[in-house]
């Protein structure tokens, strides 16, 4: 039985499944989602709460489990995986532990001989397509909502499905403001005038966790729309309407670049920061500003 440790934002939730599924079926074994994670940070830090949303989408057989008073050995571990310490800490099966500050980069060594183990854990974020390349199809196919759109979403679906020149812009700011990563307007302008320049009347949707700031530098823009939903499962319909557009304009966050990466469209144009980082942003016909 293979176990994925779910955490982080809905992007790395995704990146955390495929691993798994694509370990589970390479290796013929069971696949159990450990979601410990979510319970056990609630309280702990009000200022970014996560919520586990891959029980939105319609995975072939989802197993969820969850633990949270024992997650905090998960914590520690990480910081002791290339020492043998990380063992007195309970774990009753192998774990194998991502080198977290490098998780966009493939490492392969990480589970090297893998097969002769029946039981182990995965623990990282696994930002890199090659860790389940052979199994694209199959994420794509269950990386949609298991539940009907409705309403004003379902309005939005089917405006954005009918138009070959929408585009769907992600614009990423809380924590990467703190953090220094967030793109200001000026990149997301550019980009903007790129499209208009390439497509016939393209209308442009945007998705961020900044409407306040996105109403305020793009208010006057006639052909810009602020998704602005209230459902119980915004995260997933705000994601899935992104991924809907026929082409779009990513920040770094790897919400958008998942939902760049679901885009079917074999005439899709992306463009993304010049600055991006990892193998990850490599893809063909992506355009770097």
């Amino acid at each position: 039985m293979i176990r994925a440790i779910i955490q982080a934002g809905f992007g790395n939730q995704l990146f955390q499944y495929a691993t798994g599924y694509a370990l589970a079926k390479r290796l013929r074994q069971g696949l159990v989602l450990d979601i410990s994670f979510f319970d056990y940070m609630k309280g702990s830090n009000a200022d970014n709460i996560r919520v586990n949303n891959l029980n939105l989408l319609q995975l072939d057989n989802p197993e969820f489990v969850s633990t949270p008073q024992s997650y905090w050995k998960y914590r520690y571990g990480v910081l002791l995986r290339k020492t043998p310490f990380w063992r007195l800490l309970g774990f009753s099966s192998r774990v194998v532990w991502e080198d977290v500050p490098n998780c966009r980069k493939f490492q392969a060594e990480l589970f090297n001989n893998i097969e002769r183990y029946n039981d182990f854990e995965i623990y990282g974020f696994w930002q890199n397509t090659m860790y389940f390349k052979d199994v694209i199809a199959d994420l794509k196919r269950q990386f949609v909502p298991n539940y009907q759109l409705t309403g004003k979403v379902s309005n939005l679906n089917s405006e954005i499905s009918s138009s070959a020149n929408s585009v769907g812009v992600h614009i990423r700011r809380g924590d990467f403001v703190r953090l220094g990563w967030n793109k200001g307007a000026d990149y997301y302008r550019t980009a903007i005038d790129i499209m208009r320049q390439e497509l016939i009347k393209p209308y442009f949707y945007i998705c961020t966790d900044d409407k306040t700031w996105a109403y305020e530098q793009f208010k006057s823009d006639q052909d810009v729309r602020i998704i602005d939903i209230t459902t119980a499962t915004r995260d997933i319909d705000e994601f899935f309407l992104l991924s809907k557009c026929h082409h779009q304009i990513i920040s770094e966050s790897t919400f958008g670049w998942w939902a760049a990466y679901l885009n079917l469209y074999t005439d899709k144009r992306i463009i993304i920061p010049a600055d991006a980082q990892g193998e990850i942003f490599n893809q063909d016909n992506w355009t770097k500003i």
